[in-house]
């Protein structure tokens, strides 16, 4: 497994979702949500994902370059040379300010997002060399689970936010709106 989805009308973000072939979602429809995936083969992941990177129009320079999300509860990022965020263990709405680049790197991230156009939940699973642009605007819930993952950010790491439930920008949501919708 690579990367792989499917749609679900459980709770957003609850890490006991089971995969359903039967509501299997193809690559091509998270593309028309405007979230593009990439595969990488490592060990490294964050040379070759410089590379994705600078093909979609990143600027990697020490402001934007890349931060860890470390989900693994160990705190260590020895193997990283930048500031790093361990992220809660349990299910949190965001909105990301910015389009990011997500590296797994190790273990699965599970992430849940929002297809406004069925009006249901897609549960994404990446594996360790998925490499997937969420686009700004987005809606999704963090799933508890352990990895680790490097994320690149267009733009400049001071102007991106991961906006909490409480704090959602109806602008920013209603411009990922009008992107895939192609008006």
């Amino acid at each position: 497994m690579s990367c792989r989805a499917f749609s679900h009308d459980k709770n957003p973000g609850d890490p006991f979702v089971s995969y359903d072939v039967s509501r299997q979602v193809p690559l091509e429809s998270l593309r028309s949500l405007k979230y593009e995936t990439f595969f990488i083969e490592g060990p490294d992941y964050v040379q070759l994902s410089r590379k994705i990177a600078l093909d979609l129009g990143f600027l990697l320079t020490a402001e934007n370059c890349k931060v860890v999300w470390d989900f693994t509860g160990t705190g260590n990022h020895a193997i990283f040379d930048d500031k790093s965020k361990v992220l809660p263990s349990k299910p949190r709405k965001y909105m990301a300010s910015l389009d990011f680049l997500i590296v797994v790197v190790s273990g699965t991230h599970c992430v849940d997002i929002e297809d406004p156009i069925s009006g249901s939940w897609i549960r994404i699973e990446r594996a360790p060399g998925t490499v997937q642009l969420v686009p700004a605007g987005s809606l999704g819930y963090f799933v508890p689970c352990v990895h680790k993952s490097i994320v690149f950010v267009k733009g400049a790491h001071s102007e991106y936010q991961l906006i909490d439930e409480d704090s959602i920008e109806p602008v920013l949501h209603g411009d990922y709106l009008r992107r895939i919708s192609g008006l």
